[in-house]
């Protein structure tokens, strides 16, 4: 779907349907995304867009979907959990992740997972940065903890 607009009848009907017992398949399951929307089930599968992308790229076929550009919600940052306590390791963390965003590294990353084919077999989840993305890499400090 190109639009999170409303959904005909049929989608509706579709997605509500999903939230029952599907739903936990849909959640864990990979295989599901395509089962889902490829049959006919549901006309949209909605997932964080960065898991969407890496279900998109591992389709047998990535051309038959598209991800909308339109957000449902508002974007949510990704954490990562350290030790309890343990201020020289979170210390240490943040400076290099602060160095990566400043020296431009983790622009280059990004494009370098995300926008670009990756070993093994060359798969391209085609997902350049959005403006909100755009902003966060551009004044890391204004979203430290």
């Amino acid at each position: 779907m190109a639009s999170t607009a409303p959904m005909s009848p049929r989608a509706a009907r579709t997605a509500r349907g999903i939230a029952g017992s599907d739903f936990a398949d849909v959640l864990l399951r990979a295989s599901a995304f395509s089962r889902v929307v490829a049959t006919g089930r549901a006309s949209a599968f909605v997932m964080d867009e960065i898991l969407l992308a890496g279900l998109v790229a591992s389709a047998p076929d990535p051309n038959e979907y598209s991800i909308s550009r339109e957000a449902l919600s508002q974007p949510e940052p990704y954490g990562i959990v350290m030790p309890p306590g343990d201020r020289l390791f979170k210390d240490a963390f943040n400076r290099e992740m602060l160095q990566l965003f400043e020296n431009g590294d983790m622009v280059r990353l990004y494009d370098r997972w995300f926008t670009q084919p990756m070993p093994p077999d060359g798969r391209n989840m085609k997902l350049p940065l959005s403006d909100d993305m755009k902003a966060v890499f551009a004044a890391p400090r204004l979203f430290e903890h």
